[in-house]
């Protein structure tokens, strides 16, 4: 029995012995696999780790990017309304007079947003619009935002501040009706002896009131029917009223009546975006008269640069249909591709290919202007070139910057442009405005940021996602 049991053992150990190899190599395996998963956890391109989705650029690469996992939602959690803040802030620079202990405020503001300013002067008066500022609930819809309710900073003008520069006194005077509604731009300017404001959303501002000068107490300010434009300007005895918006319309303004009429050729003239215009407006002469390229347009040509000149003509403002013809082509002293006049200077700057000539409106002759080398190499290239103005120059820029300058009233070039050149489409600074206002050396711009409490209203929000800087309201 005993022999019989130990020859059945042998012949298992027999059969086992075959497999001996496996047994030996298998705690190596499930040691390499063990490696490998762990490695593979370290390296892994996309894991999750408190609440955190983490991603690889590759395996074992470095972290690109973690997203916030939500937090499941508990379905019996407390639900809240909260008022979360969103404070507004508003800067603005008020004038003050420093002569005065303490320091006097004159109570009118240039703001940020309202550059060019809304702030004018009239002999010893400054003029400005009085905007007021209060949070109320906003009625525009926000898109993706978890805002059941923004209250928001709005604006309103109930008065127009004056202040008197010789004898410090300052006062309101009430509009009827105050305005209150959604005011992105303010507009103010004297023409003659009246003063006009207006307001504006995201299109800009119109003038639409207006107040007789001198100011008083007693001063009334008048609404007009309808809004007459942007701004309004005089030239000779008379008067165009231009609204700009991505490219102007123009109208004959009339200070009576308080009405316009459409200047349509002017209009057309003057918006550079119709390419194959027949009139280019060249500016208006000191008796109100427009003057206009009249173009030789190819057909099916929409080249700028290939309109050759058929006669420059003059145009009464207060007759578009009446053309005078002032010069022919023939009677140009060569190919010329660009013009430019200043108002109150009755002359045209004209640019050929490589010289440029002052036109005298007045004696009827051409003056060749003796240019630098390097303007003559920007003409004769037919590159792009911009030309700004101030109150006698022409300002010319190549594609990056402002270097040189033509004085239309002495007939003279200048490689270094006056400090007065502007960049196209420069706007006005808070210096500037300063500088324009003339003010008396007791005068300065104080800075005056103010902080507004406004706020969004989120409600029914779990409280463990109550955002920061939010209180519970119910």
């Amino acid at each position: 029995m005993l022999a019989s049991l130990r020859l059945h053992y042998a012949e298992l150990l027999k059969k086992f012995g075959r497999f001996k190899i496996i047994f030996i190599v298998l705690p190596y395996l499930v040691l390499v696999v063990l490696c490998f998963y762990f490695a593979y956890q370290r390296c892994v391109p996309i894991f999750t780790n408190d609440g955190v989705k983490y991603t690889r650029k590759s395996i074992c690469g470095k972290i690109k990017s973690a997203e916030v996992l939500p937090t499941p939602k508990n379905p019996n959690e407390k639900k809240v309304d909260v008022k979360v803040n969103t404070d507004s802030e508003v800067n603005y620079w008020e004038i003050i007079d420093i002569s005065k202990s303490p320091h006097f405020s004159t109570g009118l503001k240039v703001y940020d947003k309202d550059l060019p300013s809304p702030v004018v002067r009239w002999n010893n008066f400054l003029l400005g619009v009085n905007q007021e500022h209060y949070i109320e609930k906003s009625g525009e819809a926000f898109l993706g935002s978890p805002a059941s309710e923004r209250y928001t900073l709005q604006s309103q003008i109930r008065t127009v501040r004056t202040y008197n520069i010789d004898t410090g006194e300052t006062f309101d005077i009430s509009l009827e009706k105050p305005i209150w509604e959604k005011i992105w731009y303010i507009t103010s300017q004297v023409v003659d002896d009246t003063y006009y404001f207006g307001i504006g959303g995201a299109y800009g501002a119109s003038l639409g009131y207006k107040v007789d000068l001198p100011p008083q107490r007693t001063s009334r300010i008048t609404k007009l029917k309808t809004t007459i434009g942007n701004e309004i300007t005089k030239y000779g005895n008379v008067y165009v009223s231009s609204s700009c918006y991505e490219g102007c319309t123009y109208s004959l303004f009339n200070p009576s009546s308080l009405t316009t009429s459409p200047l349509q050729r002017m209009t057309d003239a003057s918006n550079d975006y119709i390419n194959n215009r027949k009139e280019e407006f060249m500016g208006i002469d000191s008796q109100g008269r427009m003057i206009l390229n009249i173009r030789d347009i190819p057909k099916d040509s929409n080249n700028q640069q290939s309109f050759e000149t058929d006669a420059i003509a003059v145009v009464p403002l207060t007759d578009e249909k009446s053309t005078i013809i002032l010069l022919k082509a023939s009677e140009l002293p060569e190919k010329i591709h660009r013009y430019s006049m200043i108002y109150g200077i009755d002359k045209i700057l004209m640019l050929g290919f490589s010289k440029a000539y002052i036109y005298n409106m007045a004696s009827n002759k051409f003056n060749e202007i003796q240019i630098g080398l390097k303007l003559k190499e920007l003409l004769s290239s037919n590159n792009n070139i911009s030309i700004t103005k101030t109150d006698k120059a022409a300002c010319i820029a190549d594609m990056e910057s402002i270097k040189y300058a033509i004085d239309l009233t002495t007939e003279t070039y200048s490689d270094t442009p006056p400090n007065d050149c502007k960049k196209l489409y420069a706007e006005k600074s808070k210096e500037d405005i300063f500088k324009e206002l003339k003010l008396p050396d007791n005068f300065e711009f104080v800075y005056t940021p103010t902080i507004y409490k406004t706020y969004n209203v989120v409600k029914r929000t779990p409280e463990s996602e109550l955002p920061n800087d939010s209180k519970v309201i119910k």
